[in-house]
């Protein structure tokens, strides 16, 4: 099958990566130059096993990097994978990727092709566009895809929903999608944005429970990881559900689908307040390791050293998109406290210039001489070494992703009261 995929970030390059894998001639194109010209110099988002698989594509002759959108008038489907840019606030923009999608209309005849969109675009949106665009068929198919996975969850995906329009299901799609996946989920384009937004926010939803409930249980004296296990019993929530306290909720990618749901209920004049509460709770709880430290210091964190571990969105990511690690550092330098941060992989945060903040290059070294240390990202079996100070070192760690600590350290878990 003859594919282009319009539109280079990280949706894009995994989905022409892995349908080039499946040995479909895939044409790859951005209308934004300085994206085309970064991909020519290899200079990618980082994410394990893109770049070699790009390459391995590119070298099969079945991974085409277009000069000219015009090139691909010939391919079968156009699959529309740019990622929805995010605000500073987190807020999703999808003006430009709408804007993109009409351009292409224009430069190339869609009426014999088959359209294919997994933006993360409203279900607004996607009705528009619907009605916009006159192709052969036109697929919403929403992207399930998580940073530092997301080859292995594009090859290996649960189940797919593919939107369509009329009840048409064409023999096209199923040749395309079932390689990665037999379970493909039929429903009209409107019930795919949907069946996106839901998901998102009743994880959304089930994150900011869980982390209240935790907050409430440093309170009275339970432990929040006691109260998950026992309700996991009860089979109306279930040994899977999704109710482990932990940091908040990050990256843009849950709260661009509240955001969504929002604006759509406000414009339809539809009370929505439990979603609307989502985005606020998670803002309150932003605060634990602040407040954390305020309680351990009196009130008083200017000139402690404090330590970030995980500045990227995700493990095995270099994206700072909406980085909680980066909300962290700039909370901590309000209050002029000394900020030393560790990634293994981010090597760029826009705090370079502050001289309060240092990216260290080790995770010895960011440990070293600290008054606490934050633990932000999964980074495996972390070995602290036992301190002969005096004083104490404080590990703050919601998601309890340290497992051996020295009892040299103070080990302070969300959901548990704390006792030095």
């Amino acid at each position: 099958m003859n594919i282009l995929v319009y539109g280079l970030g990280h949706l894009g390059l995994t989905t022409a990566a892995c349908l080039a894998e499946k040995d479909h001639k895939v044409y790859v194109f951005d209308p934004d130059i300085k994206v085309m010209e970064k991909l020519l110099q290899k200079d990618i988002i980082f994410e394990p096993g893109l770049e070699v698989l790009l390459q391995k594509g590119s070298d099969a002759g079945k991974l085409i990097y277009l000069k000219r959108v015009e090139e691909a008038k010939k391919v079968d489907i156009v699959w529309i994978t740019f990622d929805t840019p995010l605000d500073k606030l987190g807020n999703p923009d999808p003006l430009s990727t709408e804007s993109y999608i009409e351009k292409l209309s224009q430069s190339l005849d869609l009426r014999d092709k088959f359209l294919f969109i997994s933006s993360q675009l409203s279900v607004s949106s996607i009705k528009s566009l619907q009605k916009k665009l006159k192709c052969l068929s036109f697929h919403y198919i929403p992207e399930n895809l998580r940073l530092g996975e997301a080859i292995n969850i594009f090859r290996n995906q649960n189940f797919i929903v593919v939107g369509t329009n009329n009840n048409n299901k064409p023999s096209v799609v199923e040749e395309v999608l079932t390689p990665f996946c037999q379970r493909l989920v039929w429903v009209s384009n409107p019930s795919a944005g949907m069946v996106k937004h839901a998901i998102n926010c009743f994880l959304a939803t089930s994150i900011t429970f869980a982390n209240e409930i935790a907050r409430i249980c440093e309170m009275v004296g339970a432990s929040a990881y006691e109260v998950e296990a026992a309700i996991r019993c009860d089979a109306r929530i279930g040994e899977n559900s999704y109710v482990s306290p932990g940091a908040a909720f990050a990256g843009g990618t849950l709260g661009r689908d509240v955001t969504y749901l929002c604006e759509i209920a406000e414009k339809s004049k539809i009370d929505v307040p439990l979603l609307q509460s989502i985005m606020l709770s998670n803002e309150e709880h932003k605060k634990w390791f602040l407040n954390k430290l305020r309680l351990i210091f009196n009130n008083n964190l200017q000139k402690k050293i404090i330590t970030v571990l995980g500045l990227s969105y995700k493990v095995n990511s270099n994206s700072t998109r909406c980085s909680l690690g980066l909300e962290i550092c700039s909370h901590l330098l309000s209050q002029r406290a000394i900020v030393k941060a560790y990634d293994p992989i981010v090597k760029e945060t826009g705090l370079e210039n502050i001289n309060d903040f240092h990216l260290t290059a080790s995770f010895k070294e960011a440990i070293e001489t600290t008054d606490a240390i934050i633990v932000v990202n999964n980074y495996g079996n972390l070995q602290f070494p036992e301190l002969n100070e005096v004083k104490k070192v404080f590990i703050l760690d919601p998601n309890r992703y340290c497992q051996k600590i020295p009892k040299s350290y103070v080990h302070v878990l969300l959901g548990e009261q704390h006792h030095e």
